[in-house]
């Protein structure tokens, strides 16, 4: 599946989802804003095909280890409108070890010394 086909299908579940916030003044806005901008955001707005999701597949290209495949898992807590989101990647796949490698790059200085 090619990475234009990923970032509608990703496009359409993130527009779809985000449906409960339609009466909220700056998700409005920013509708709008999405709305005058793109006629693809247009249709996927329009389809209004609203559902919570909570669990995705997801491929994500990070600039250091590369391309990415990550199960997303999501957790709500309606009471308070917040999300914690969980990537994670089965172990023994490339994906499983470049995160673990980006254990140890994300504590690596890698500033310029000048």
């Amino acid at each position: 599946m090619g990475a234009a086909v990923l970032a509608e299908e990703h496009a359409g579940r993130s527009v779809a989802g985000r449906g409960d916030l339609a009466g909220d003044v700056g998700v409005r806005r920013l509708v709008d804003r999405l709305l005058a901008a793109s006629a693809g955001f247009g249709d996927l707005w329009a389809a209004r095909d609203v559902q919570a999701r909570r669990s995705a597949r997801k491929r994500l290209r990070h600039p250091v280890v590369g391309w990415l495949d990550l199960d997303c898992e999501a957790l709500h807590d309606p009471d308070r409108d917040q999300w914690v989101v969980l990537y994670t990647a089965p172990p023994g796949t490339p994906s499983h070890e470049a995160l673990r490698l980006l254990k140890v790059v994300g504590t690596q200085d890698l500033a310029a010394r000048g």
